[in-house]
C-alpha cells in the first residue's frame, strides 16, 4: 500500500506542475514529447494560430503554400519542410514575421516576387524581432529583399541568440542574411552565429550584413557568386548603431567587387576579426576587395585576392589598432598603390607578398597621412614587394599630418619615405 500512495502521490504532483493554457489558448506540448502537426491547408496563419506552443508542424515539401499577407509567428514552434511562395504583385509585405523566442525553420524552401513588385515596395521573407530562433537546411529564392531579416522594434526589444546556418540564396535583390540592430533606439542583437551561407546573383548586397547595432556576431564559411559582396559590417548614419566584436572567418567570393568591407562612420567601431579571405575574378567599383573604414582594434590574417585590377586590393582607412599579416596578392596591375592605408594609429602589416606571372602595381604598399592629425607606430616587416614597377615601400602626407615612431624590418621592397618622421 505505501508504494502505490507514492505512486499516486508523485502522479498527482506532475499534473500540478503540467503548463496549461489560458482561455482560448491550446495547451502546450509536454515537455519532452513535441506535438507534431500536419500542414494541410493554404490557410498557414490559421495552423499557427491553432498549434500549441512548441508543436512541430510538418509541411508536405512537394506543395508549395501561396502566402498574400504576413504570416504572424507569437510562440515558440518548429516548421519542417515548408515550401512557400510570396503571391505575385504583394508589395511591402514579409511573408513570414516572428515575434516569438525559440521559433525553428529547417529543411525549407522560400520564394519572393521580386519581378513583380517595385523596388521601393521590397520586404524580406523571414523577419525575426525576437531571438532564440534557429534558421537552418533551407534556401532562398527571389526575394525582393533579404531572405532572412534579424531586426528589434521597440515593442519587442533587443535580440539575443539565434543561429543560422547551411543556407542556400539565389537571385535575390538585397542580402541572403541581414543582422539589422538598432543601435540608434538602445535596441542591439547580440551573440548571433551565422555559417555555410551560399550566395548566387544578390546583385545589390550579398550573402550577409551585419549591421546598426550588432554585437559578439560570427560570421563564417561563405560562399559569394555573381553578388555584391560577401560579407559587409556597416551602419546607416546613426549614432548609436555600433557595431562590436564581429569575427568573420572563412569567405570566398567570384565575381563581384568586394569580399569585405566596412561601410562604417566614425562614431566608435570597435573590435573586427577577418581570417580567411579568398576571391578572383573582381568587378571594378568605388569598394576594393578587402575595404575596412573607421574601426578600431581590427585583426586580418591570411587573405588571397587574385586579380585586383585598376585599384587597391586592400584599403585600411581612419582605423586603429590594425594588425594585417598573411597576405598574398597575384597579378595585382594598377597605376597606384595595391594596399593603401590612411590615417591609422598603432598599425602592423606583417608579410604582406605580391605575386603573379603579369605586371604588378606602381607600388605595393602606400601608407598615406591625409589629414593634419599626428599618427603614430607604424611598423612594416616580412614583406616581399620586388614585382612593383616604382616602389615597395611609400610613406606620404597630403598635408600637415605627421607620422612618428615607424620601423621598416625585413622587407624585401625598396622605400619612399617622403615624410621623413621619427623612426
Amino acid at each position: 500500500m505505501p508504494g502505490i500512495v507514492a505512486v499516486l502521490f508523485a502522479f498527482f504532483c506532475a499534473a500540478a506542475v503540467v503548463p496549461t493554457a489560458a482561455a482560448g489558448e491550446a495547451a502546450p506540448c509536454p515537455a519532452g514529447s513535441p506535438c507534431s502537426i500536419r500542414i494541410d491547408s493554404d490557410d498557414l496563419q490559421s495552423i499557427v494560430d491553432a498549434a500549441p506552443p512548441y508543436a512541430t508542424l510538418l509541411a508536405d515539401s512537394a506543395h508549395e503554400i501561396e502566402i498574400a499577407k504576413t504570416v504572424r509567428i507569437d510562440k515558440p514552434l518548429t516548421f519542417v519542410g515548408l515550401k512557400a511562395r510570396l503571391r505575385a504583385g504583394v508589395g511591402n509585405t514579409h511573408m513570414l514575421e516572428v515575434v516569438s523566442e525559440g521559433v525553428i525553420f529547417t529543411e525549407f524552401a522560400l520564394t519572393g516576387n521580386i519581378e513583380s513588385v517595385p523596388y521601393k515596395d521590397r520586404a524580406s521573407l523571414i523577419v525575426f524581432r525576437k531571438g532564440g530562433f534557429r534558421v537552418e537546411n533551407g534556401s532562398f529564392h527571389n526575394s525582393a529583399k533579404d531572405g532572412v531579416m534579424v531586426n528589434p522594434t521597440e515593442a519587442t526589444g533587443a535580440i539575443e541568440h539565434g543561429v543560422i546556418r547551411d543556407i542556400v540564396g539565389v537571385n535575390n535583390a538585397r542580402d541572403v542574411i541581414s543582422i539589422s540592430g538598432a543601435g540608434q533606439l538602445g535596441l542591439p542583437v547580440r551573440h548571433l552565429l551565422v555559417e555555410n551561407i551560399r550566395c548566387f546573383g544578390s546583385r545589390d548586397r550579398g550573402a550577409v550584413e551585419v549591421s546598426d547595432g550588432s554585437e559578439d556576431v560570427t560570421v563564417r564559411d561563405i560562399y559569394s557568386e555573381s553578388s555584391y559582396y560577401g560579407v559587409d559590417v556597416q551602419d546607416h548614419r546613426k549614432p548609436g548603431q555600433v557595431n562590436r566584436n564581429v569575427v568573420i572567418d572563412g569567405v570566398r567570393v567570384k565575381d563581384c567587387p568586394i569580399a569585405i568591407r566596412t561601410a562604417n562612420s566614425d562614431f566608435g567601431h570597435d573590435g573586427l576579426m577577418i581570417r580567411n579571405v579568398s576571391g578572383e575574378q573582381w568587378r571594378q567599383d568605388k569598394w576594393r576587395p578587402l575595404h575596412i573604414t573607421n574601426t578600431a582594434n581590427v585583426f586580418i590574417d591570411n587573405v588571397r585576392i587574385r586579380g585586383a585590377e585598376g585599384a587597391p586590393a586592400v584599403v585600411v582607412r581612419n582605423s586603429d589598432n590594425v594588425i594585417l599579416r598573411d597576405v598574398v596578392l597575384l597579378d595585382a596591375a594598377n597605376d597606384g598603390e595595391a594596399v593603401l592605408v590612411e590615417d591609422a594609429n598603432h598599425l602592423l602589416l606583417d608579410n604582406v607578398m605580391f605575386l603573379g606571372s603579369g605586371a604588378g602595381p606602381a607600388v605595393g604598399i602606400r601608407y598615406l597621412v591625409r589629414s593634419d592629425g599626428r599618427f603614430e607606430d607604424l611598423r612594416i616587416r616580412n614583406s616581399v614587394a620586388r614585382r612593383v614597377r616604382d616602389v615597395g615601400i611609400a610613406l606620404e602626407s597630403a598635408g600637415q599630418g605627421r607620422l612618428e615612431g615607424y620601423s621598416l624590418v625585413d622587407n624585401e621592397a625598396t622605400v619612399r619615405d617622403d615624410i621623413g618622421g621619427l623612426r
